[in-house]
């Protein structure tokens, strides 16, 4: 159970004593609302009470330059705030290899570019209103909704809007409901304390005190000061998207960025107004806040936020962003090593990335990083091409606790295996034995018995 839950607990019980309320041990009432929520709603009500903390959204975009960046990205990420896009650049282009060769401000865009073109564009999200009154049916449609377990009574919920009658879903049947909320909102806080109380403890609680016993679970001295700013124009938890495809569900276009999931919906189902029998394929929850339904031509979902390399990166993307974004292409120039020759930038990437270790035999790199998050060092393995530089997008890697070297599966040559030689991560082409003894040595690998000699 997590810290948060931890909290929250400790807030709940004391807040129930003080409300003459019978005593629950805070270690059950934790696990009762790790159960029913999901930290992001945790996240959500520290935001309501920080609105001075908001900071703009940017999209960030991959482009024909992206190489290997293409299939991570998969068309677009969102950024809280441009240092977080500028840490996570600086991880993308440390892991895959891809360095720019210009880095410029285009308006109040960010643009990275190479030979093969655009690598990635940063762009503050320009977002879309909806109506108050079609937010707040959205938000009604999508009220208690569960992420798990809730199918069949989201799908009669969704037909109550407009353009949504002709709803289905591949998952038919309700389970018992579990897991936090669909979507982020106020009343799903209040509600699913009350549930909780119920459910778990059968404590029935009127709904004037739940809204006083939620506000102190998450951190509130009141309802009051939890909800106040909640109608303000402001993106409290993640963007949500609306966008069109040509039949394609993995190429998105025309993209329309909304500051809540229910004002996504509503603009999606106003959207198939004119197609009243359109079939709508309604997936539950994808990724963040929010439901995942796509029609034909269009779809509805919350894009992914940017995460990798974000921590690791923060504080050197804080000392860039410092003026502002027009002097971010200067400065991030010269992290990232534009005017350095290739093998110079490598060597920053390692260094950045807490690998400095590097050994190359034959057509391959390898490297040995850490990982702060694990505590592990992880062996790195990279392609090198015909022209001496690195594949992009070729690494591959293992724990080196869980790894070792063997046969590779077709019986010729060697391999670096992983997950306690249940994966195949690199067939070592071309390696003598000297190599791999040379290998074992830099990376502390095992080396079965059998090939040992």
């Amino acid at each position: 159970m997590s810290d948060v839950f931890t909290a929250a607990a400790l807030r709940l019980s004391q807040a129930l004593i003080r409300n003459n309320f019978p005593f629950i041990d805070p270690k059950r009432l934790g696990d009762s609302l790790a159960r029913n929520f999901e930290s992001y709603e945790f996240s959500f009500a520290e935001s309501l009470m920080h609105p001075e903390r908001s900071r703009a959204w940017y999209v960030l975009r991959a482009g024909d330059g992206a190489g290997p960046l293409q299939r991570y990205y998969d068309e677009l990420m969102v950024s809280n705030g441009l240092d977080d896009a500028i840490a996570h650049i600086i991880h993308c282009v440390d892991q895959y290899r891809v360095y720019p060769d210009t880095i410029v401000v285009d308006g109040d865009h960010l643009v990275l570019s190479g030979s093969g073109g655009i690598i990635l564009r940063v762009e503050p999200i320009q977002f879309s209103d909806v109506d108050g009154a079609g937010r707040r049916r959205a938000e009604n449609a999508m009220k208690d909704l569960r992420r798990y377990g809730d199918h069949g009574k989201a799908i009669k919920r969704l037909a109550t809007l407009p353009g949504l009658r002709n709803t289905i879903s591949r998952n038919l049947h309700d389970q018992d409901p579990r897991g936090g909320h669909l979507v982020g909102l106020t009343s799903n806080l209040s509600n699913g304390i009350r549930r909780v109380l119920k459910a778990d403890f059968n404590i029935l609680v009127p709904q004037h005190q739940a809204l006083e016993l939620a506000a102190a679970a998450f951190g509130a001295p009141s309802w009051h000061h939890l909800v106040a700013n909640a109608e303000k124009p402001v993106c409290w938890i993640r963007p949500s998207v609306v966008a069109k495809h040509d039949g394609d569900e993995a190429a998105f276009f025309d993209h329309r960025f909304y500051r809540a999931s229910a004002e996504a919906l509503w603009a999606f189902s106003e959207m198939l107004r004119t197609m009243p029998d359109a079939e709508v394929q309604f997936s539950g929850s994808f990724i963040g806040d929010g439901p995942y339904l796509t029609s034909p031509g269009y779809v509805s979902y919350i894009p992914d936020a940017v995460a990798d390399g974000v921590e690791e990166n923060l504080t050197l993307a804080k000392s860039i962003t410092k003026d502002g974004l027009a002097g971010v292409p200067a400065l991030l120039a010269d992290i990232l090593g534009l005017k350095l020759t290739y093998d110079e930038q490598l060597h920053g990437s390692d260094l950045r990335t807490g690998s400095p270790r590097v050994l190359t035999l034959g057509a391959f790199r390898f490297s040995v990083e850490n990982l702060p998050s694990t505590g592990n060092d992880y062996l790195r393995i990279e392609s090198v091409g015909a022209d001496g530089r690195l594949v992009p997008g070729s690494a591959v890697s293992t724990a080196i606790y869980k790894g070792s070297i063997g046969r590779a599966a077709s019986g010729k040559g060697f391999a670096v295996l992983g997950d306690y030689d249940r994966d195949e991560v690199a067939v070592l082409t071309g390696l003598e034995p000297d190599d791999i003894q040379d290998l074992a040595a830099f990376a502390g690998l095992t080396v079965h018995n059998h090939i040992a000699a």
